[in-house]
């Protein structure tokens, strides 16, 4: 009998521990349907919201009628962050004016608090603790 109930519990905590599940994202309030939305998954604030190869996914998604749709699958459970660029002249990058002010969309989970700084991570993350999670993103522009 102890034996089962040792089986049981070890089963029961590796599979919570390799647990995986899928952020799908929806991005909306798209200003125009040019261009692909560029999305960038984090799992830390280090490079978040905007140096790609500090992401541990990314992703691109075409736009029509002023939304997008984009799934990552198979993503361990735990606490993360998106940030979605709108890449309206798909040269994949942010354009700015010559202040440096953002000329295209930005968009985080959990929305963007202030158009005059960026995103903080903590502020933007949220929890992946179920097989289908879905994220609405609203896109902002400056």
């Amino acid at each position: 009998m102890i034996a089962l109930f040792l089986f049981l519990f070890f089963s029961t905590n590796l599979h919570a521990e390799n647990a995986e599940g899928s952020i799908s994202v929806i991005v909306k309030n798209l200003r125009s349907d040019e261009g692909t939305t560029q999305l960038l998954l984090f799992n830390s604030d280090k490079g978040f919201p905007s140096v790609s190869k500090e992401a541990i996914r990314d992703g691109h998604a075409k736009i029509k009628k002023g939304k997008s749709f984009f799934v990552w699958k198979k993503i361990p459970y735990g606490t993360y962050a998106i940030s979605v660029l709108h890449d309206e002249n798909n040269n994949e990058k942010l354009d700015t004016n010559f202040m440096g002010i953002p000329r295209e969309g930005l968009g985080a989970s959990q929305g963007i608090k202030s158009m005059l700084r960026k995103p903080e991570y903590e502020e933007s993350s949220f929890n992946l603790s179920t097989d289908d999670l879905l994220i609405e993103v609203d896109m902002r522009y400056f």
